[in-house]
């Protein structure tokens, strides 16, 4: 439960089993996994078999080292495989077996994609019970993120589409805004096992 492979593009399905029953974990490196035309990894599939997933880097072969570039291509990845699998794109064509499964597909979203860097990260590499979210009695590792600065400032609603929102909506509100448009300008603090590293 402690092996961590990388990539995991062409994986059969007996392999998939396999890496299940052993409690083995995959890191999806979406950028290498482009830059080395290495293939496009099916993070859905993984899941569903019972496979671990995490994100990853691999800045020996991608061509960013930040989580949050990690977030945005796994989820530009999930949407291609989903292209592939329903639309006749003119040039590329589409997978044409298991066309009704295919039609089921449904892409990561956001949320799935901000867990396989966080908890999903920490599960991979069998340290769920410390890091990985706020859970009492975990490692204070975390980001204090400012959506109202950087470029972000200039992507707030107007208060008339936010007077009825919960503070869920309002949470999950920030936490997209974050993902899809902020960068490390938007970082204010950066905390390691409840000691502050970074102060912006």
């Amino acid at each position: 439960n402690k092996c961590v492979l990388a990539h995991g593009v062409h994986l059969e399905d007996e392999e998939i089993k396999l890496l299940a029953a052993r409690s083995t974990a995959i890191s999806h490196c979406p950028h290498s996994n482009t830059n080395l035309k290495s293939g496009i990894c099916d993070v859905k599939r993984l899941i569903a078999g019972g496979v671990k997933v995490g994100l990853g880097t691999d800045v020996s072969g991608g061509n960013r080292i930040s989580i949050l570039e990690a977030i945005r291509a796994a989820l530009d990845v999930s949407h291609h495989i989903n292209f592939m699998k329903n639309q006749n794109v003119f040039g590329t064509g589409r997978v044409t077996e298991n066309v009704e499964e295919n039609s089921k597909y449904v892409p990561l979203d956001y949320k799935q994609a901000f867990f396989l860097a966080t908890l999903g990260g920490a599960q991979a590499l069998a340290l769920e019970n410390k890091i990985g979210n706020f859970m009492i009695g975990k490692s204070f590792d975390a980001l204090i993120v400012d959506t109202y600065s950087g470029s972000l400032d200039k992507f707030n609603l107007p208060a008339v589409l936010t007077e009825n929102s919960t503070p869920e909506n309002e949470f999950q509100k920030l936490l997209q805004k974050f993902i899809y448009s902020g960068d490390d300008r938007n970082i204010a603090k950066v905390f390691v096992n409840g000691r502050e590293v970074f102060y912006n």
